[in-house]
């Protein structure tokens, strides 16, 4: 696997290429920690087709890509996209992932545009997860999603390293992927959301998680850290006096 970007949101945003604040915001902020001390915190006004996220570019027939996410004050009617794969025209998307509501319930979703010959459109096809993940505004989740484009293309998503959705389809009008946009890609008009968003990457085969699980609260004191790491050194300590005693 070779990662081809990584931003933990701990400095500022250099490294994107671009952010897109439509009646929105985009910040790193304490608030939005999911792991370490600052997240990216998303915020979009109760305005139509409102969008607030971090734009990379890329040049990629396969790609995955992979962030924690958390809505805490829950989903607007009509749902968010939380992450957004352009194809090189910028005309349609070979992939997005959101929470949507499907049949009365808040349910997690992947979303494929194919092109359509009659109305020489893109229209989206949308591919709801089999079993469905059903949002919880408390829950942090682990989001990854893999593009393969071709005439046997794919679209698969893992959430909480769990594959919810695998989909072999004819996806090779796409030719290939200009950029990823990853945060609050686009939401309905429905009242203020906030995302908070963290530990994004962008690489060619699976990412998976981090190396250590978010807290539940999502912040990572580092006075306790360093209460543990003290307890550490001083047990340490006393281990080594009482085996000298010993001696």
């Amino acid at each position: 696997m070779t990662i081809s970007f990584a931003e933990n949101f701990e400095n500022d945003l250099s490294k994107f290429d671009s952010l897109t604040q439509i009646n929105g915001t985009v910040e790193i902020s304490p608030e939005a920690a999911l792991f370490g001390t600052k997240g990216l915190k998303c915020v979009v006004n109760p305005v139509a087709s409102s969008r607030a996220c971090a734009v990379k570019l890329v040049n990629a027939t396969t790609l995955h890509v992979r962030g924690y996410f958390k809505i805490p004050a829950g989903l607007p009617e009509g749902g968010l996209s939380l992450i957004s794969v352009m194809n090189s025209t910028k005309a349609g998307s070979p992939g997005v992932i959101r929470f949507r509501n499907i049949n009365g319930v808040n349910k997690l979703e992947a979303v494929y545009y194919r092109w359509d010959e009659p109305t020489l459109k893109w229209v989206t096809v949308n591919y709801p997860t089999t079993p469905d993940v059903v949002f919880d505004p408390n829950k942090t989740y682990l989001l990854e999603m893999r593009i393969a484009i071709g005439t046997a293309g794919q679209l698969k998503v893992w959430v909480d390293e769990n594959p919810v959705i695998d989909i072999t389809i004819d996806n090779s009008l796409h030719i290939s992927m200009s950029e990823v946009r990853t945060g609050l890609v686009f939401a309905s008009p429905t009242g203020g959301i906030t995302v908070y968003h963290d530990e994004f990457a962008i690489g060619d085969s699976y990412i998976g998680p981090v190396s250590t699980t978010p807290p539940p609260n999502g912040y990572i004191n580092p006075l306790v850290i360093a209460g543990i790491v003290g307890a550490s050194i001083i047990g340490l300590i006393t281990l080594i006096y009482v085996m000298r005693k010993r001696k």
